[in-house]
């Protein structure tokens, strides 16, 4: 027991979990990209491509198992499951992951060495996956800035233990094995020892348990509340596979028509997209439990209210991208990449096109999540996907890299319209079973038509 206790984390504003979100995202994500700078400066390029194999086979199989339990988690305002409950089940569900990973290695017509290191990666992707039940738990908490600090610890330590180990190994398995080990020791010493302190000082208010029963972080695997928790979680984990899916479905096409040295051209003016996707993702993941709370408690006006500053805030730097890469894209393509690249403006125009309705649809997205409307969500990126096919099929052929842009980008306007619509239906659905209710509960209220008691 700790003689000094650390005070436990408390909640945070929407301004605050916004920024400590964004910054961790984006350090984050730099640092995977240094990872791959370093393997490319460090080692040949079959031992790189072993490293993006093992990430190809590991990431699919754990995005689907993870089952988006994250999103279950913080937007679980009445918390019908307990932490130990979600903890449970990401064991369970990462374990099976692995195995399917493992039989994939030994059973895969790898070459030699291969399979070590899509087993070594997966192990790393795995440790990953606790850490994202712990970030659930602080979601759900409005304290986003554990959530940060991780991912800003994880990022940072995993690309210094990675490149330096394989700076003096020069082999990639090793510099995986780093890489997990790192993110093993963040894990429980930062991700395990915050969550352990949330939920005592939980316990400690007087906090009921959940329905499962329990307070701690010990895992709990009951199986008929496992079985359900499972199929509320499946059609996420299925959203997951088609949003993956729906990033990589140009890139099929530009490779396929035009060549994998187009398809790097397509690929690295796509990779500007994820900075103004991050601020789309950083104020949804900011706002979900919040807006769980607004809908959970029928404060409908305060959700809508709610969702609308969040479009008004991420309409700006949409815009702005879009008119930036209208009027200077060939110059900021020629500066950040080479010439070569400039030729592709018009592509470069309709990416940002495609980032900007990304970034509503991630919001209106985010909302249905928070109103605990899980299912539709796998038609709505079902839709999206068979469209973008559709849309690069005729288009690709036709306009290459500006055909693949301007598909992707009406598939996107194609899912802000599905996700507006079906949140509004959730809304005035919601709003009609609250008046059903009070006229029930007030009968006397309506006994004249049009008239008030």
């Amino acid at each position: 027991m700790d003689q000094n206790p650390e005070p436990a984390p408390t909640a945070r504003s929407l301004s605050a979990n916004f920024w400590w979100f964004f910054v961790g995202n984006a350090t984050y994500s730099f640092c995977q990209w240094i990872i791959l700078v370093a393997l490319a400066k460090l080692v040949t390029p079959l031992m790189l491509g072993k490293f993006a194999l093992g990430l190809a086979v590991a990431a699919p199989i754990l995005t689907f198992t993870n089952l988006q339990l994250r999103a279950v988690q913080a937007t679980d305002a009445r918390e019908q499951y307990h932490f130990s409950e979600y903890f449970g089940m990401r064991i369970v569900t990462t374990s099976a992951g692995l195995l399917v990973i493992a039989l994939i290695a030994l059973f895969g017509r790898f070459q030699p060495g291969t399979a070590v290191i899509v087993l070594a990666v997966g192990m790393a992707k795995a440790v990953e996956c606790m850490s994202d039940v712990f970030y659930g738990l602080f979601q759900h908490h409005e304290d986003l800035k554990r959530i940060a600090v991780s991912m800003m610890l994880r990022g940072l330590m995993a690309s210094a233990a990675l490149a330096g180990v394989v700076y003096l190994t020069h082999d990639v398995l090793w510099g995986t094995l780093a890489m997990m080990g790192v993110w093993a020791v963040v894990w429980a010493l930062h991700d395990l020892r915050w969550g352990h302190r949330m939920i005592a000082a939980r316990g400690a208010a007087g906090g009921r348990p959940g329905p499962g029963g329990g307070r701690g972080l010990r895992p709990r695997t009951e199986p008929v509340r496992s079985w359900t928790l499972f199929k509320l979680a499946l059609p996420l984990g299925i959203v997951m596979v088609l949003v993956a899916l729906n990033t990589n479905i140009p890139r099929y096409f530009v490779e396929y028509h035009m060549g994998e040295e187009n398809l790097g051209i397509f690929s690295a003016m796509a990779y500007a997209m994820v900075a103004l996707t991050g601020v789309g993702e950083a104020l949804g993941q900011s706002a979900a439990p919040k807006l769980a709370r607004y809908f959970a408690n029928g404060q409908i006006a305060q959700f809508r209210s709610l969702v609308g500053r969040l479009l008004a805030i991420i309409a700006v730097p949409g815009a702005a991208a879009i008119l930036v890469a209208y009027f200077g894209g060939a110059t900021l393509l020629r500066l950040l990449y080479t010439p070569r690249y400039a030729q592709h403006a018009d592509a470069f125009v309709w990416l940002m096109v495609t980032a900007a309705a990304t970034c509503v649809a991630l919001l209106l997205s985010s909302a249905v999540t928070a109103a605990r409307h899980f299912r539709i969500q796998v038609p709505m990126f079902a839709t999206s996907a068979l469209a973008l096919t559709a849309g690069c099929y005729f288009l690709v052929p036709v306009a290459g890299m500006r055909g693949a842009a301007m598909a992707a980008a009406l598939a996107s306007t194609l899912h802000v319209l599905m996700a507006a619509g079906v949140l509004g239906w959730i809304l005035l659905s919601h709003q009609a079973r609250q008046a059903t209710s009070f006229r029930q509960a007030r009968p006397e209220t309506y006994s004249a038509p049009g008239l008030e008691a």
